[in-house]
C-alpha cells in the first residue's frame, strides 16, 4: 500500500477510469444480476418448499443438495445441449432458433449453477424465523401482507447476508480473497451432512 501511494500516478491507479472503469462496472453489473437473479429464485422456491405439509417436504428440500456439487462448466455444457436440442426442434417447424451467448446467456448459466446454494441459504433463512411470530402474522394479516409485512423482513439479513456471498463467489474480488466454488462446496460439507441425517431420521 506504501508503495502504491508514493507511485506517481497512484491517484490514477487506485481510481479507475476509461477502459479500466468500464470493466469494473461490467464486472460489478454481472456479479449483481447473478446474486439478485439467484436470490429471487431461490426464495421463491424456498417459499414453496417451505409450504409442503406432505412428508416429502423434507426430500424436496434435499434436492438442492444433490445438484450443489455439480461445477458450474457443467451447467453450461447441459443448457448448451438443452438449446442445442431445442434448436434442432425450432428448425424442423421453420422457427428461429435460440442463441445462448452473450452477457444474457453468462448470468442465465451463471445464476443457475448458484441457484442450489442460493435455495439453500433461502431455506436456512426461512427457517430460522420465529414460528410464533409466524403464527400470530398468519391470523393478523394472511397470505400476501404475511410475506411481505412479517417473513420477508425477518428473514432480511440472513438473505442479504447470502446474496452478498453470491456477489463475492462471481466477481473477481473472489481470487483475492481465496473464495472459489471449491473452498465454498468444502466450507459447506460439514453442513450438508449434518442436514442429510436430520432429514433421513426426521423422515424415518
Amino acid at each position: 500500500l506504501g508503495g502504491l501511494i508514493h507511485h506517481p500516478d497512484w491517484l490514477s491507479l487506485a481510481v479507475p477510469s476509461g477502459r479500466r472503469a468500464r470493466l469494473l462496472a461490467v464486472s460489478l453489473g454481472y456479479s449483481g444480476g447473478v446474486a439478485l437473479a439467484c436470490m429471487i429464485i431461490g426464495v421463491l422456491a424456498a417459499l414453496w418448499l417451505v409450504s409442503r405439509k406432505s412428508k416429502l417436504g423434507p426430500w424436496l428440500r434435499g434436492i438442492f443438495l444433490v445438484f450443489l456439487p455439480l461445477p458450474p462448466y457443467i451447467h453450461a455444457l447441459v443448457w448448451m445441449a438443452a438449446i442445442q436440442g431445442v434448436n434442432t426442434l425450432l428448425t424442423a417447424l421453420g422457427l428461429p432458433i435460440l442463441r445462448l451467448q452473450g452477457w444474457g446467456a453468462a448470468l442465465w448459466v451463471q445464476s443457475m449453477s448458484l441457484l442450489p446454494l442460493a435455495l439453500g441459504l433461502a431455506l436456512v433463512a426461512l427457517q430460522s424465523l420465529d414460528p410464533s411470530s409466524l403464527e400470530a402474522g398468519q391470523v393478523l394479516a394472511p397470505g400476501l401482507p404475511l410475506l411481505v409485512k412479517i417473513i420477508l423482513p425477518l428473514s432480511a439479513p440472513l438473505l442479504t447476508s447470502g446474496a452478498a456471498f453470491l456477489f463475492l463467489l462471481t466477481s473477481a474480488l473472489s481470487k483475492r480473497i481465496r473464495l472459489s466454488y471449491w473452498e465454498m462446496m468444502k466450507m459447506a460439507f460439514p453442513y450438508t451432512i449434518v442436514l442429510s441425517v436430520v432429514a433421513f431420521f426426521a423422515l424415518c
